[in-house]
């Protein structure tokens, strides 16, 4: 089916998450990739994009100026906005270790000294060092900014408030723009760090339990950020629904092979091979483009105008001896 029979009628103005929920669409492979993730403390209301809120533009700087590929984001304040500590910004840093998981580290800083501080941490090459024998869910980060994306600022925060009263033993976060608006309600795990689309507080209580298998939860996984985009999370993604929770705590690669077509011809859908490593354990991974879908504008006439994206799926998945 061609792209645009696939966008609503004209007379219809559906919000984005809702009409790719309608279409189905699968959100594995959109999660962004990132082996460092920087949480700001940001006080409200903030802009879009929200690297111009003044606190954030010396901070910035560093996804260009670090050796990792890093995320930055806002976090709303925990006491409803009022300041407690003058003149000092807290922040959260997640950063990847060999295991796979996302080692935390709190700071203090003042604002006047903010980037130089941060990153004087980030650059130490001991940072994150530590292995983690518990890889459960500790950390919920939800996209809930409004000013981005309608159905961020709603779904978004209803599951950030339905969280924070359920789940006593995760530390909520309310962050800007994550990616992926469509998927609305976004969140990310830590220390897993595992990005969710559609998510809800039911999938929620097993992503922290993890007393039902991974397989039950995981086709809500946009991806784990360690891995690379598309493809490569895609594959991963089908690999974590076999091994299940225990492949967080594993040492993982996912090398991911040049795009072939699957067919003669310029339009041909594309292919990759990728081989995902986790411990002594290799899989050959098969993935491929299902369709492509529209990402449409939220609640303006026949979504319009909308975005191609795509859509992957897992062809074939093989376990082999590890060379």
């Amino acid at each position: 089916m061609a792209l645009n029979d696939l966008l609503p009628p004209a007379k219809s103005s559906p919000r984005c998450a809702e009409f790719a929920a309608q279409l189905g669409v699968d959100p594995v492979g959109s999660a962004f990739r990132a082996d460092l993730v920087l949480l700001v403390e940001t006080p409200l209301p903030w802009p879009k994009p929200v690297n111009e809120h003044p606190l954030l533009k010396p901070v910035f700087p560093l996804m260009r100026g670090s050796a990792l590929p890093t995320r930055i984001l806002a976090y709303e304040p925990k006491n409803g906005g009022v300041e407690d500590v003058a003149d000092q910004t807290r922040v959260v840093i997640f950063r990847r270790n060999r295991q796979g998981s996302f080692v935390r580290s709190d700071l203090l800083v003042p604002n006047a000294n903010l980037r130089d501080e941060v990153f004087a941490v980030v650059s130490d090459p001991s940072f994150a060092d530590e292995e983690l024998a518990n890889t459960k869910p500790s950390a919920l980060l939800v996209c809930t900014q409004g000013s981005h994306d309608v159905c961020c600022g709603l779904q978004g925060a209803t599951l950030a408030a339905e969280a924070t009263a359920t789940h006593r033993d995760v530390e909520v976060f309310r962050v800007s723009h994550t990616g992926g608006h469509r998927f609305s309600p976004t969140a990310v795990t830590m220390p897993d760090g595992r990005m969710w689309g559609f998510v809800s507080n039911a999938d929620l209580e097993m992503l922290v339990d993890q007393q039902e298998p991974a397989d039950r939860v995981a086709h809500r996984c946009r991806g784990w950020i360690g891995a690379p985009l598309g493809a490569g999370q895609a594959a991963e993604r089908a690999v974590f629904g076999l091994v299940s929770w225990d492949l967080d705590s594993m040492e993982r690669t996912v090398e991911v092979s040049a795009a072939s077509p699957v067919a003669a011809g310029d339009a041909a859908p594309l292919a990759w091979q990728v081989e995902v490593t986790a411990a002594h354990r290799v899989w050959s991974v098969g993935v491929a483009i299902a369709r492509e879908v529209p990402t449409v504008s939220c609640e303006m006439p026949g979504g319009l105008p909308s975005k191609p994206g795509r859509e992957f799926v897992v062809t074939s998945i093989e376990e082999r001896t590890k060379k």
